[in-house]
């Protein structure tokens, strides 16, 4: 896995910063700085907790206005998958998207949707099932 190779990626094809309205009047707030670190480098309660060695971050997403929800969007260094990685969660870690690629096409278009409030995808998993293909059946999006 080329950390130079995914950061130009990242980089290239996501938002710095955008903030989405899944559930009115919730709204999300994602940000992809540009770093990609291991996943137990992200806070001090983490360093030697759970199997995540082999996960390094590139984002990050909280939601605002309320709650202490928040979490990491990470890459697994031995599939290359996607994962939602939340570890105040009972179940920790997610998978998203099957490859960083398949991630962005996907944040892409769910990003067009869901940054103005009221805005909903009639038949959204059927639009990410053709954008990821090779996603899990029970891959998730937040």
């Amino acid at each position: 896995m080329d950390l130079n190779t995914l950061r130009d990626a990242i980089l290239r094809g996501l938002p710095r910063k955008t903030r989405w309205f899944p559930h009115d009047p919730d709204c999300l707030d994602f940000a992809f700085p540009g770093y990609i670190r291991p996943v137990n480098e992200l806070g001090p309660g983490l360093q030697g907790r759970g199997p995540w060695p082999n996960l390094f971050a590139f984002g990050e997403y909280d939601f605002a206005d309320g709650g202490a929800a928040y979490g990491w969007i990470c890459i697994r260094e031995k599939d290359g998958a996607i994962l939602d990685f939340g570890p105040a969660r009972k179940d920790a870690i997610r998978i998203m998207n099957s490859s960083l690629d398949a991630f962005i096409r996907t944040f892409c278009i769910l990003d067009r949707i869901r940054s103005q409030p009221n805005q909903d995808c009639d038949d959204m998993m059927a639009l990410l099932r053709k954008t990821d293909p090779d996603a899990p059946a029970d891959a998730v999006w937040l």
